[in-house]
């Protein structure tokens, strides 16, 4: 029974193809790609080559110089410019410094003071808004541009005091014309 196993695997053996039968197309191809990997690999580094010395010829300091001066001018422009703006901007920023002091000084309460006007304050301080608040005997102060004075209020209406008049002399001397 052995014998004709063996005789059956040795007949089925002879229908099959070799390995080396199997693998000599394979390794025909093998042999031709790697017989012109190394001419491709040539021809590669050739065309690269050539892109290298295209774009290399193009390359020179000058490129750089111009990029440079271009730079440069640009600069120049920029900072030409910068010295005006900023100016344009200082005198704004002036011209609103200026404002605002003239609203300060508006808002001063001291300010009416120097035009020939009073401020009336309570004895305790507190400023005095109306006439209606204010009662006949009530101590007062009054507030002017050069000092202060205490007054007592006593209802009465009274006629203020003015500067004398200087007097004018009537009596012109106006000589003799001829």
């Amino acid at each position: 029974f052995l014998d004709e196993r063996r005789h059956q695997l040795a007949a089925a053996a002879r229908g099959l193809p070799r390995p080396a039968d199997v693998l000599a197309l394979a390794s025909q191809r093998f042999d031709l790609s790697a017989g012109r990997l190394s001419a491709a690999l040539a021809r590669n580094a050739a065309v690269h080559e050539r892109e290298l010395v295209r774009v290399a010829t193009r390359l020179s300091p000058s490129l750089l110089i111009r990029r440079r001066q271009a730079m440069a001018e640009q600069l120049a422009n920029v900072s030409g410019r910068l010295r005006p703006a900023a100016d344009r901007r200082l005198a704004r920023a002036r011209d609103v410094l200026i404002g605002l002091d003239k609203l300060r000084l508006s808002l001063n309460p001291d300010g009416p003071l120097a035009r020939g006007f009073a401020r009336v304050h309570h004895a305790d301080g507190t400023l005095a808004r109306t006439a209606a608040e204010l009662r006949a005997g009530e101590g007062v102060k009054l507030v002017f541009k050069d000092g202060d004075r205490g007054a007592i209020l006593d209802g009465e209406a009274r006629a203020p005091v003015r500067p004398a008049k200087r007097a004018i002399s009537t009596q012109v001397n106006q000589g003799d014309l001829f």
